[in-house]
């Protein structure tokens, strides 16, 4: 590689505060250029960037009305070398990350991911790997169940495997892990490289902190692959057919298609596969927990969503007596709601906030009047940018 392949690329949408760290980061790496997509900025960004780049930015404007999709699209269509490096205007690089990123993709990948460092705003930081059970070969199918890659809107890439693709301009948010998952079903191919090249900045006003927007987008992005498909894929990648159901069962959730999530979970309990109550089927997983007690949370929760409250509480408390967990006793307080036990289902949002101090759910439905806050999914068991941490707006 020479600094003649590789351009880094910034979107950036009223970033003055940011953009100049960001810029800064790419001080003493070898690229050729740096593109800056100024999303109709309206402060000093443009001219904050100007003044910290390292060497030549040009700038590509966008239009206002664009979502991120779009963005993001104008940006590799900006690109004039073969492979490029993507960085968040409000974020940073780490030293080496475009070398060891280029290597990669030099040795043959399409795109390359790596680890992260992410930094609170309170300025503790804390190293994000990406986890095992992705790197091992054919790991990539599991983002269909969610984003397991601490940073997948920064990878490199390889110019003409994105821009044939293309970003899907109606996506504003995950439109990362959209292209990811639409490039990797078409045969492009993902490297990990395990040393942080990232550092994440985590701010309650970013757009990845509003989930109601983040679960309508990521809808959307699953949709666009057929369950019969999507479990193909597992197969074919070595991953077996109760992983595969489990993760059809996920996607069924996130689109809210809930007799398709039923059907999968009567398929997981007919398997023949000599996995007992207390089995752990993926020790190093996403969901290292015994079948037991995934069973028992996955029926009530789903029985909660469908209206199906008797279900509901003898499934969570079943899930509450296998094992203890903060999702479990948030979930059994929704229940007993519905039930008329409100004293009951208060201690139950307690226990959920004991357990997990940083848990919106269970902060919310203690706040609430009545109590909604359904959790669909188990909380990731490895290191991750904490979906549920509190934004600074909400009291405990």
């Amino acid at each position: 590689m020479s600094a003649a392949d590789v351009t880094v690329v910034i979107p950036a949408r009223n970033a003055a505060a940011t953009i100049g760290r960001a810029v800064a980061s790419v001080r003493g790496e070898r690229v050729h250029e740096i593109v800056l997509v100024d999303h109709a900025c309206s402060d000093d960004t443009v001219a904050m960037a100007e003044q910290q780049a390292p060497r030549a930015l040009r700038v590509v404007r966008a239009d206002a009305a664009l979502h991120l999709g779009g963005v993001r699209q104008r940006g590799v269509d900006a690109v004039t070398t073969p492979l490029a490096i993507w960085l968040d205007a409000d974020d940073e690089f780490l030293d080496g990350r475009v070398d060891r990123l280029a290597a990669r993709l030099d040795a043959g990948a399409d795109l390359v991911a790596d680890a992260a460092e992410v930094e609170t705003v309170d300025g503790a930081r804390r190293v994000l790997p990406i986890p095992a059970f992705v790197q091992r070969p054919g790991g990539w199918v599991r983002l269909f169940e969610r984003n397991y890659l601490p940073a997948p809107g920064v990878i490199g890439f390889r110019t003409e495997v994105l821009r044939r693709v293309g970003y899907d301009p109606t996506q504003h948010g995950p439109e990362d892990t959209d292209i990811l998952l639409r490039a990797l079903d078409a045969g492009a191919t993902l490297a990990c490289e395990p040393t942080p090249g990232y550092r994440i900045h985590a701010l309650p006003t970013s757009l990845s902190r509003d989930m109601r927007n983040q679960r309508a987008m990521y809808r959307a992005l699953l949709l666009k692959h057929a369950p019969a498909h999507v479990q193909a894929l597992y197969l074919a990648n070595g991953w077996s057919e109760r992983v595969a159901l489990w993760a059809l069962h996920t996607i069924a959730l996130f689109t809210n298609d809930l007799p398709a999530a039923s059907s999968q979970l009567d398929a997981i309990a007919r398997l023949a596969d000599d996995v007992t109550d207390d089995a752990i089927v993926e020790p190093d997983g996403p969901q290292p927990y015994a079948e037991g007690w995934r069973l028992a949370f996955a029926r009530g929760t789903l029985a909660l969503l469908a209206g199906n409250d008797g279900l509901a509480l003898e499934a969570l408390t079943d899930a509450e007596r296998r094992r203890p967990s903060a999702e479990g006793a948030n979930n059994l307080g929704i229940a007993l709601v519905r039930h008329g036990r409100a004293a009951d289902a208060a201690a139950c949002f307690a226990t959920a906030v004991a357990r997990r101090p940083d848990y919106v759910d269970a902060h919310a439905n203690l706040a609430d009047r009545p109590p909604t806050r359904v959790t669909t999914h188990p909380f990731r068991a490895h290191d991750n940018r904490l979906d549920y941490v509190l934004p600074t707006t909400v009291q405990a």
